[in-house]
């Protein structure tokens, strides 16, 4: 550490290393960066041999350069013991930060710094290495990811927690990295639209649709355009009134979407959330806002970023009260969102916290079946078949014959996946249960399976 102050590595867009936010001396050579962000992005420490194979193949002496290499980080950290041993450790200090590391630690801040740069170690190229090369291009990829939806986790929780002007930052930059992701776009539609900017809510819908259609030669969803106009909490219909009445739409709200009514369930939940506020009933407008948000996710077709949007400020209401079991459904939908749009590592984060809270067999089991699922769209089946096996028991001992009916279906069709077709057993009882319950959804994931 220089002078007392924190030294900052950063590696996304070109390569530096900061002090108090002003460039430092830094490594000299791309070799000497690359080895750096490989060291620091490795899932585990590589040998010495490995890292010679990789950097310096070609050299007269690949240990002797990979040593010469090595000695450039340290010096410009001014950390004589960095990377040192066999593998390579690259333990840091308190003194000194990782950028990535703000979307990758488990305490990371929750609003990161807008100023992210580019790509991965933007500039680097390694022409004599290919298999460097490779684990470039798949890197860029995956930290491009993570901090896309990191971005747009921020954006949600902005939000809802009513700061609708901070979150068009963070929704913005969400779709200047990804813009042919319509969800980005409605999300930032629904910041500007309850910042109170309609006008700028509309020119982002016109954008988006210029770019789908332009780019992919596609249309986009009803969703997006209603996102400029219509926020979770305004009823489609004049609402009731009065607590018994909120109770009451939620209950409606809650049975008409078990028996196929979507638009007539999602109605009356908004009527519900809406009365609950007016009362002032922070509860009862937590338990509204999940069932709403679960609704938007399930039973409404392209209503996941707005399902997102209400599950957040149902969590923030539930942790008001301490209404733990709201907060534990609020957390695995939250997980189930992400686990649909293929972001695997903040589904897990969900999905944790939720398990986390939960305390019950029948919290349990539909928490571990949709990690079993998570796990299983990844090509993890080991993972899967813990999750969803223990999801299906839990399930059975809570007696909840839906939630085992679902896991042994995700089980089977995991088994599917892996060729597996001798094990019939979670098969054939996943296609019992989904007749005794009248669960059409089963015999459909199974044949697509």
């Amino acid at each position: 550490m220089r002078g007392g102050l924190v030294l900052t590595i950063r590696l996304l867009g070109p390569p530096v290393i900061e002090q108090d936010g002003r460039p430092v001396r830094s490594p000299r050579g791309r070799k000497a960066w690359a080895l750096l962000g490989y060291l620091l992005l490795a899932e585990r420490p590589p040998s010495r041999r490995r890292l010679a194979e990789l950097f310096f193949g070609d050299a007269d002496d690949p240990l002797g350069a990979l040593r010469w290499t090595l000695a450039e980080p340290r010096r410009a950290l001014g950390l004589p013991g960095l990377l040192g041993g066999d593998p390579v450790v690259t333990t840091l200090g308190d003194d000194v930060v990782v950028d990535i590391h703000r979307f990758t630690r488990e305490h990371a801040d929750p609003f990161p710094t807008l100023d992210l740069g580019g790509e991965l170690l933007e500039g680097v190229r390694l022409t004599s290495s290919p298999e460097f090369e490779s684990w470039l291009l798949v890197e860029r990829h995956r930290v491009s990811a993570m901090v896309e939806a990191r971005l747009r986790q921020a954006a949600i929780a902005l939000l809802a927690a009513g700061r609708a002007g901070e979150a068009v930052a963070y929704a913005s930059r969400a779709v200047a990295r990804n813009p042919f992701e319509e969800g980005n776009h409605e999300l930032l539609v629904r910041s500007l639209a309850a910042a109170g900017d309609r006008n700028a809510a509309l020119r982002q819908v016109a954008v988006c649709e210029d770019v789908l259609r332009r780019e992919l030669g596609v249309e986009v969803s009803a969703a997006l355009r209603e996102a400029a106009t219509v926020s979770s909490d305004s009823p489609m219909v004049p609402p009731m009134s009065g607590r018994a009445a909120a109770s009451s739409q939620l209950e409606a709200g809650r049975a008409a979407i078990v028996a196929g009514a979507a638009d007539a369930g999602v109605q009356c939940l908004r009527r519900a959330v809406s009365e609950a506020a007016r009362c002032g009933d922070t509860a009862l407008g937590g338990r509204a806002l999940a069932a709403l948000g679960s609704a938007l996710v399930h039973a409404v077709r392209g209503r996941n970023e707005e399902g997102a949007v209400v599950l957040h400020e149902a969590i923030q209401l539930a942790t008001r009260v301490g209404d733990r079991v709201t907060a534990v459904a609020a957390h695995r939908e939250l997980g189930f969102v992400e686990v649909q749009a293929g972001r695997r590592g903040t589904a897990d984060a969900w999905l944790a916290k939720a398990q986390e809270l939960a305390e019950t067999d029948g919290e349990l089991a539909a928490i571990l079946g949709v990690r079993g699922m998570n796990a299983s769209d990844h090509g993890d089946y080991p993972a899967a078949f813990e999750h969803l096996e223990e999801s299906a028991e839990r399930a059975h001992r809570s007696a909840d014959h839906r939630q085992r009916a679902w896991s042994l279906s995700i089980l089977a069709r995991a088994h599917l996946h892996r060729d597996r077709l001798g094990d019939r057993t979670a098969l054939a009882s996943a296609r019992l249960l989904g007749a005794d319950i009248d669960n059409p959804a089963l015999p459909r994931l199974l044949h697509d399976s």
